[in-house]
């Protein structure tokens, strides 16, 4: 696969990723998302592949999920990928909705076939005074 196809299946598959989060599409996320996978939110939280899965069924609803810019580094069978998240979410048990401004790092290595996201970081990005 060259560099050129490995931008081009990782930006595919955010998107994806972000459609299937909106979707509450399960099955699509368990394809795109290894099973040890390490997420920390733009809260400090951080979630294993269990725990990430539990929370965005229970925990999180997610209105919108919109990458505004990603850039892909590819080296081999790893990618790294470094952009900006838009997102909306309800907080399930309070019903508070948050606007979600972030960027974003991730990890995604090719295995069994197919590429899978390993690890995720958020952090908020500061707002315009």
């Amino acid at each position: 696969m060259t560099d050129e196809q490995v931008v081009q299946a990782i930006c595919e598959h955010e998107r994806q990723r972000c459609a299937a989060l909106v979707a509450k599409d399960i099955l699509t996320l368990q394809n795109l998302i290894g099973t040890d996978l390490v997420h920390i939110h733009a809260t400090g939280r951080i979630d294993d592949y269990q725990s990430y899965m539990e929370g965005v069924t229970t925990r999180l609803d997610f209105l919108s999920a919109d990458r505004r810019s990603l850039a892909v580094r590819p080296y081999g069978h790893f990618a790294v990928a470094t952009g900006e998240l838009s997102q909306m979410v309800r907080i399930m048990s309070s019903g508070e909705v948050r606007d979600l401004q972030i960027a974003t790092s991730q990890v995604w290595v090719w295995r069994e076939g197919g590429w899978r996201q390993i690890s995720f970081q958020a952090t908020l990005l500061p707002t315009a005074e």
